[in-house]
């Protein structure tokens, strides 16, 4: 951390973060509520295909830009990223009514926007890095998470009230476009505060490239980016097969109603949120920041939780179902900021943004995790066999844990 940064400046860029972070996920998740209309308004595309064009298309340009951004970062600074991608974004929703009627015009603009995305959501890292302490680290990261839940609420909420206003799915994508000029503004200003001296950009400059192989050579750097990859298979895989699991009639499924099942979910959802502080409380006041057993029992509960909704009987009983389910959500949260957390803490400051952008690779773990439950339900015509392959997914993510070693903490 820079000692001389001023306190006001570090609020400011938290402030900032959180604003552009939600603003971002209010874009990712935009399109989620509006696949009725827009399978209504381009006649011959599936359903499945209009989701790989709005969300499968922006989370793979966004996991390629995360990796390659990562390093562009370290060498130009965040806060250029967050005005670049908020101008990206905002333009791109502004682009919908003129080329969004086509299929490739929309992977255009998901993949413009996912672009702009990825970069801002590695930026947590160097901003953790360089403006707060080291036991402030993971919880800045938590603070990330609470900015990309209250992004994708705010998109739930409001684009079926713009659709309803305008009965056009361009235009209300377009509509959308102002709430990046906050986030926007708030970088530019931040930007004008900083100024970084010469002779420190002559000294990171020089170091940059033994601390990159360094970094890169430590075992424990693979072990940190296979924990978020085998989290975001699982978590991702949760969200999208346990509501359908709920759903289904039984034997196959639980039998929830659906309103009840989705009010179940969106529950974990808040909880999940509970669990990120509680992980960061855990590890910081009883395991002096030590994160492999906060991640480790995080990998661990989840693998028991899914095995336990998995048995018939165990999915009958509602209030343990509804008690895995919330479980899931609560541990998993210990799994991502102490991971993510490891790097701001114990990595130099200027390569935090490039270590951090390999955790793009969890972005393609996130994909294939709903893909492989997919086919699996459709091989099996059934639900345990994906859910056996999430318990599976996360032993493998607790073996690996076990190989998250305590670094001596650096000077905060």
């Amino acid at each position: 951390m820079d000692e001389n940064i001023n306190p006001g400046s570090r609020w400011m860029v938290l402030v900032t973060m959180f604003i552009v972070t939600a603003t971002t996920s209010t874009f990712l998740i935009a399109p989620a509520p509006l696949i009725g209309a827009i399978l209504r308004a381009t006649p011959g595309l599936s359903a499945g295909q209009v989701v790989l064009m709005t969300m499968t298309s922006f989370n793979i340009f966004a996991a390629v830009s995360a990796i390659l951004g990562g390093i562009l970062i370290d060498k130009f600074g965040v806060m250029k990223f967050y005005i670049g991608g908020s101008i990206i974004i905002g333009a791109g929703a502004l682009l919908t009514p003129f080329i969004g009627s086509s299929s490739w015009g929309i992977i255009f603009i998901r993949g413009l926007q996912g672009i702009g995305t990825g970069p801002i959501m590695v930026a947590i890292l160097p901003i953790a890095a360089r403006y707060f302490p080291v036991k402030l680290r993971s919880l800045i990261i938590v603070l990330q998470g609470l900015a990309v839940a209250s992004g994708v609420a705010l998109g739930l909420i409001v684009m079926p009230g713009i659709f309803q206003a305008t009965q056009s799915w361009q235009t209300a994508m377009a509509w959308l476009a102002p709430i990046s000029i906050p986030g926007l503004i708030s970088s530019i200003f931040v930007a004008l505060g900083q100024k970084q001296p010469e002779e420190e950009k002559a000294d990171i400059k020089t170091s940059f490239r033994q601390d990159i192989i360094t970094a890169l050579s430590n075992p424990v750097t693979w072990v940190v980016i296979a924990c978020l990859a085998l989290h975001a298979w699982f978590y991702q895989a949760f969200n999208d097969l346990i509501p359908n699991y709920l759903n289904a009639a039984p034997p196959v499924g639980s039998g929830y109603d659906q309103n009840i099942a989705g009010m179940l979910m969106s529950i974990a959802s808040w909880i999940t949120i509970c669990g990120g502080f509680a992980g960061v409380l855990i590890a910081e006041r009883f395991l002096r920041g030590n994160a492999r057993p906060v991640v480790l029992s995080g990998f661990i509960s989840g693998a028991i939780c899914i095995l336990l909704i998995s048995a018939p009987a165990m999915a009958a009983n509602h209030m343990i179902m509804g008690i895995c389910v919330c479980g899931i959500g609560f541990f998993s949260a210990f799994i991502g900021p102490q991971a993510l957390g490891h790097i701001a803490k114990y990595y130099p400051e200027q390569i935090t943004g490039t270590i951090g952008g390999l955790t793009g690779i969890s972005i393609f773990a996130g994909i294939a995790g709903p893909t492989v439950n997919a086919a699996a339900v459709q091989n099996s015509g059934g639900f345990q066999m994906p859910l056996v392959i999430m318990a599976g997914v996360a032993v493998m993510g607790a073996l690996a844990a076990f190989f998250l070693k305590p670094v001596k903490a650096v000077q905060q």
